[in-house]
């Protein structure tokens, strides 16, 4: 009884993915399944729940693509990261961990995170209202 609560405690944990800076802000609008999260470039992400690293990948614009499996088996993506020397593919990362730092493209005005929750299912969930909580 006491490891599923705290499996349901962990499981439930939530922050922003950044942390760091006083110039976070975010899109109050989803951008096709995510939110875009405004910070400054080489700022640090931090992760937004428990999870397992599933997918570390260098895009086609130098920048890397974080994938974490939360323990509802939900799936957050961070996208635009510069660096991302903190974690490991198959490691456990934790609530706040750090997990890289912002990154920018050279046609962007402005550095920001792009970030996204994906169901088992395969639906999105809205990430807006538990960034709102975060921004209380």
């Amino acid at each position: 009884m006491i490891a599923a609560g705290l499996w349901l405690y962990f499981a439930l944990q939530f922050n922003i993915p950044v942390l760091h800076s006083h110039t976070t802000s975010y899109c109050h609008e989803m951008t096709s399944n995510g939110v875009n999260i405004y910070s400054d470039e080489g700022d640090e992400i931090d992760a937004a729940t428990y999870g397992f690293v599933t997918k570390i990948e260098q895009q086609s614009n130098g920048l890397y693509v974080v994938a974490i499996r939360d323990l509802l088996l939900r799936t957050h993506r961070y996208y635009n990261l510069q660096s991302v020397d903190w974690i490991r593919r198959g490691g456990f990362v934790k609530c706040m961990q750090p997990i890289g730092t912002l990154g920018m493209e050279e046609d962007d005005e402005q550095p920001y995170l792009y970030y996204e929750i994906q169901r088992c299912t395969g639906s999105y969930i809205n990430p807006i209202p538990m960034l709102d909580k975060s921004f209380e």
